[in-house]
């Protein structure tokens, strides 16, 4: 499975972020990084890290689409984002 992760504002190397990347590899998915919407073709799914404005302009974007988007809170609300990560990780 190849799994693009999308953010507009976390860095790649936020702990957090390796931690999920290396989680994801131990499941044997190809982790890429979308730096926009060309980079999105091929991918099974889109993880966007970052908060809802993250998720809705990632939506955005993918509209048309028929991959699935999943987000994951890194900012401080999420309405949309409501999975998280532990902040300690």
């Amino acid at each position: 499975m190849r799994i693009a992760l999308y953010s507009t504002n976390v860095s790649r190397d936020d702990s957090r972020l390796k931690l999920l990347e290396k989680g994801l590899a131990e499941k044997h998915a190809e982790v890429v990084w979308a730096d926009g919407p060309e980079s999105l073709k091929g991918v099974d799914m889109v993880l966007s890290i970052g908060g809802d404005g993250t998720f809705l302009r990632l939506i955005t974007a993918m509209r048309g689409s028929d991959v699935p988007v999943a987000g994951i809170n890194f900012g401080h609300l999420g309405f949309l984002t409501t999975a998280t990560m532990d902040k300690a990780a």
